[in-house]
């Protein structure tokens, strides 16, 4: 297993081909798909094999992550009673945070400011959670990073 970080209530790591049967399930329902962009899976198969070609880590240094919820933990994904994420990267969040406002999404933060970007938490209008992350790209280069803008 590649952890790439781990708290107390999360570890976050690397897809790996045990990932398929959940990542088959995830990219088979449209909620989901409607949100990533990405093309429905019809079988198992189609989640090893794009598991087997995924090659983010090493083109860019980071890519999608398995967060897998520890056993002890029982409220990160509060108030939401779905056990999953969806993380958006963005432009200008403080004007996204308040469009979404507008359109039925609760923002259940306030906007975090950190030297390499801000970020939110907040719930769609459907009760997915979300995390909206602003990155500052001139940081996240500096430290070895790559950027698809």
């Amino acid at each position: 297993m590649s952890i790439v970080a781990q708290t107390e209530r999360l570890t976050l790591r690397k897809f790996d081909l045990q990932d398929a049967f959940d990542l088959f399930e995830l990219n088979s329902d449209p909620e989901v798909v409607r949100y990533t962009g990405d093309a429905a899976f019809q079988t198992v198969q189609d989640a090893e094999k794009f598991l087997k070609s995924y090659s983010a880590y090493e083109r860019t240094g980071f890519g999608r992550w398995a967060v897998i919820k520890n056993a002890d933990s029982t409220d990160y994904f509060d108030p939401s009673d779905k056990e999953f994420m969806i993380n958006y990267r963005v432009y200008d969040i403080e004007a996204l945070v308040d469009q979404l406002r507008l359109n039925g999404a609760v923002i259940v933060d306030t906007i975090a400011e950190y030297p390499y970007g801000k970020s939110v938490i907040g719930l769609d209008p459907e009760g997915n959670n979300m995390e909206l992350w602003e990155p500052v790209d001139s940081v996240l280069t500096g430290m070895g990073g790559k950027t698809t803008k």
